[in-house]
């Protein structure tokens, strides 16, 4: 009777241990998907840096001569806080209503010469020390909802950066409908409308990439590298002005639970994610008679997220 009691128990412990690999196996041939628990938190420290620049010829006329006048400004700030997510309930089609509650703001000195609209925009959003942001997640982590105060008003006509940032700055990713094998990398044609921005061109390249897993915790971790293009394309004659060109650069890795136990708000929960998005516009203006080529004005802002979770 006894050796018939272990021959059970071990049989039942190699279905066990064939289901939980099936298991394994046909999650990483699916789409990672976003599961949500009802009632779950999470809290993540969120740092976001700032850089702006400005640099080219623009014409100072001196008595009846105009001549080119080269300049170069620039300014740097840094805000931190903490973001603590709550999943409010479970829709029927498996998405979640987020709550996030974003408090102990933290910035640093800005420095430059365009210092003051950088720190306003900064201070400006962060005002109040803590304010909540509400939108809805679905299985594949697209998010909707997002209130304009989601994120730092950091640029106009098109607001580009805005808008990634919104995003970016939120503890969470879009997961592709594809499955996350590592080392699987592919890029998709994205139609983009960006006004006053004309004819742009937009791409986005994906990546799944290892990630090491965090010390005595039994969740799988994998990473998705995404690179995001947005531009104008450059005229034919490229010394016929006056013309504006607009670009955006956008990079996030973001490192999420894959399988195992599904920690840090469960299977595509982030871990830790660090992102950037560039705004370049260039205007080229009209002939200055003491300059040998067309005046040349570039606008540059940068955004830099880190995330993470606060275990």
């Amino acid at each position: 009777m006894r050796r018939l009691r272990l021959l059970v128990a071990a049989a039942l412990w190699v279905l066990a241990c064939a289901w939980v690999s099936t298991a394994l196996a046909q999650q990483a041939e699916a789409p990672l998907l976003r599961t949500f628990q009802a009632g779950d938190v999470q809290r993540y420290r969120v740092e976001l840096r700032i850089r702006a620049s400005a640099d080219g010829q623009r014409a100072r006329k001196v008595g009846r001569q105009t001549f080119a006048e080269q300049f170069s400004e620039s300014s740097s700030g840094s805000l931190s806080w903490r973001a603590t997510r709550r999943v409010l309930n479970i829709q029927p089609d498996g998405s979640a209503e987020i709550e996030e509650t974003l408090d102990e703001f933290a910035i640093s000195e800005t420095d430059g010469q365009l210092k003051e609209d950088l720190e306003a925009a900064l201070r400006e959003w962060s005002q109040g020390q803590k304010h909540t942001v509400r939108y809805r997640e679905a299985t594949n982590g697209q998010m909707f909802g997002l209130a304009v105060e989601s994120g730092p008003l950091l640029d106009q006509d098109p607001p580009v950066l805005t808008l990634w940032l919104r995003r970016a700055l939120r503890p969470t990713t879009a997961l592709p409908a594809r499955a996350p094998r590592v080392g699987d990398k592919w890029s998709e044609g994205r139609r983009v409308q960006l006004p006053p921005w004309n004819n742009l061109i937009g791409s986005e390249e994906f990546a799944w990439l290892e990630a090491p897993d965090p010390a005595a915790s039994a969740a799988r971790l994998i990473s998705l590298h995404v690179v995001q293009q947005i531009s104008s394309p450059t005229p034919a004659r490229a010394m016929e002005g006056p013309h504006w060109l607009g670009r955006f650069h956008g990079e996030s890795v973001s490192t999420l639970v894959h399988a195992g136990a599904p920690l840090y708000g469960g299977y595509g929960g982030l871990y830790s994610a660090a992102r950037s998005g560039t705004r370049e516009t260039t205007h080229v203006g009209e002939r200055i008679p003491t300059l040998a080529d067309l005046p040349v004005f570039r606008a540059r802002t940068a955004a830099e997220v880190r995330i993470q979770v606060l275990e």
